[in-house]
């Protein structure tokens, strides 16, 4: 929706003033969600149909949840901020901080903190998202023991992580697959990946599974004009593999030369797929004047 049509709808079917439904188009643009109406089910019920009734090509997300749930999330944001400043101010905590949120949980199915937060990234709001971002960055970053343990989780989730962010509607800074960027640019993290946990291979992989998809049953090659090929999502993934790509190791192990062989295996089936793609064909035939 364009700005005005949201302003509209708020100042036309829920009674705000111009000036309050521009305010509160903004803040959710900001935060990622914002309060419409407090009253009961009914009350709430009656607004989330009204909001829509201008919106009707493409309604707005609109959601109703129980006060004691609202509540309960914005006293998980300010826990988040509170405890990204404590982080900020205290070495030890720091570290106790890093150490819960990478340690597994046996009543989690040997999860971790972060592993959760992974899979469940695509279903919270702006506002949540940069909260457990800003508390990675003042926690786990600052020991690089931590930093390499984070990693390999995300290298773990990162299938998931990828696909999720296909489906997402957020920008690629606010989810948690951007935290790519300041891993996989890390040289020695990125040789630990590669040898270690397979990285390339795992991004090739979760490039082959999404454009299966997309693969042209008659022609066996990939269809690049759908219009459910999301070409600038998919990209980010072809940037994390150029951030590992170019961090080339000085050494070649026997373990690291192994492993990038077999991305190469599965990089070649990408490859094959785009055989025909696109290709021109010369019409040819009779002309009659």
């Amino acid at each position: 929706h364009t700005y005005d049509e949201v302003i509209m709808g708020l100042h036309s079917h829920l009674g705000l003033s111009h000036t309050a439904a521009t305010d509160l188009a903004t803040y959710v643009d900001r935060k990622g969600r914002g309060i419409l109406r407090q009253g009961t089910e009914q009350e709430c019920l009656t607004a989330q149909t009204n909001i829509n009734k201008s919106l009707r090509h493409s309604p707005l997300g609109v959601k109703i949840f129980h006060t004691a749930i609202v509540n309960h999330q914005s006293c998980a944001i300010y826990l988040l901020n509170f405890l990204k400043e404590l982080a900020e101010k205290s070495e030890g905590f720091c570290r106790l901080l890093a150490m819960v949120m990478i340690e597994p949980s046996l009543s989690s199915n040997n999860q971790c903190l972060l592993d959760r937060y992974f899979l469940t990234d695509n279903s919270l709001w702006i506002e949540a998202r940069l909260g457990w971002s800003r508390l990675i960055m003042s926690s786990i970053f600052k020991d690089f023991e931590y930093k390499k343990q984070l990693a390999v989780v995300l290298c773990k989730n990162y299938p998931r992580l990828a696909k999720n962010f296909l489906m997402d509607t957020h920008h690629h800074d606010v989810c948690a697959i951007n935290l790519t960027v300041q891993l996989f640019t890390v040289p020695s993290l990125c040789r630990m990946l590669v040898s270690e946990r397979g990285v390339l291979e795992q991004i090739i992989n979760t490039l082959n599974d999404i454009v299966a998809q997309f693969i042209n049953n008659d022609q066996k090659c990939l269809n690049l004009h759908s219009k459910d090929y999301k070409h600038e999502r998919i990209a980010y993934i072809l940037y994390d593999l150029r951030y590992v790509l170019r961090n080339r190791p000085d050494v070649w192990t026997d373990q690291l030369r192994s492993r990038s062989l077999d991305a190469v295996k599965v990089f070649l089936q990408l490859l094959a797929s785009m055989e025909n793609m696109d290709a021109v064909r010369r019409q040819y035939g009779s002309h009659i004047e």
